[in-house]
């Protein structure tokens, strides 16, 4: 396949699988896809520290807004009775990028995703 240079930053839907903690000390398992953009290396390397630094100021979330313009849209998400489809929106957003166990995988998933990891099946 020919490479095409684009000025335009790349959006890609990508695979996510989070462990989420349960009763017991175990886990379950739960997948689903973001979509998102990747960020050239100037910029990511310029944003990412701003958006883990959590001392600055308390009234702000860095790392809600890091991500916040990264993630565009979402597949496989449910709303809470799991039934229909959970609307990709600014509040849903937040209230995922808030959840601890999100968070870790958020990154390791992203860099896997922005330094061209084929995911494994």
């Amino acid at each position: 396949m020919t490479f095409r240079l684009s000025q335009k930053p790349l959006e890609v839907t990508w695979p996510i699988t989070v462990n989420m903690p349960t009763n017991g000390g175990k886990t379950t398992v739960h997948k689903f896809s973001l979509k998102w953009k990747v960020l050239d290396t100037a910029e990511f390397d310029k944003s990412l520290p701003r958006a883990m630094d959590f001392t600055d100021d308390k009234d702000k979330e860095p790392f809600v807004e890091f991500w916040s313009r990264i993630i565009t849209g979402w597949k496989d998400i449910k709303g809470e009775k799991g039934d229909k489809d959970l609307p990709f929106n600014a509040d849903n957003l937040k209230t995922l990028i808030r959840i601890p166990y999100i968070q870790s995988e958020l990154l390791s998933t992203y860099k896997e995703c922005i330094m061209g990891r084929q995911v494994k099946n």
